[in-house]
């Protein structure tokens, strides 16, 4: 069988927003990561709650790929500690992103209430495909 050339697994690239590190304002936040190659495609990924969150009353944390949301507004409450959350990824190719450029830092977005705590790790597997 000849071979394509193509890496024959997934991987893996992390990135890990803390609050207290990164900021508590409203607001976007870029955070670097783990960079993803040009001409890769996200398939799938999870956050990992460390910290939870707070206050938890009105405050929400989004994250976005380019210009995807893969973590929608989430409402801190849901942010607590050891909390697994679904990203947007369903395993159809609706819901996989495309790289016309490496990825380097993921955008954050606090809405509603400043944080004064919380620690969460994004976890996105891809394929190089370019």
């Amino acid at each position: 069988m000849q071979s394509t050339g193509l890496t024959p697994h997934k991987r893996l690239a992390f990135f890990e927003f803390n609050a207290q590190r990164h900021g508590t304002g409203q607001g976007q936040i870029s955070v670097k990561g783990d960079p993803i190659p040009a001409g890769s495609v996200i398939t799938g990924g999870f956050a990992a709650v460390k910290t939870g969150f707070a206050p938890t009353e009105a405050a929400t944390l989004a994250a976005k790929v380019q210009d995807t949301d893969i973590l929608p507004a989430t409402a801190a409450t849901e942010l607590a500690a050891g909390a697994l959350i679904n990203l947007v990824f369903d395993g159809s190719a609706e819901t996989m992103i495309g790289l016309t450029s490496p990825l380097l830092t993921l955008e954050f977005n606090i809405t509603g209430a400043d944080l004064t705590a919380g620690h969460i790790l994004i976890i996105l597997e891809y394929v190089v495909t370019g």
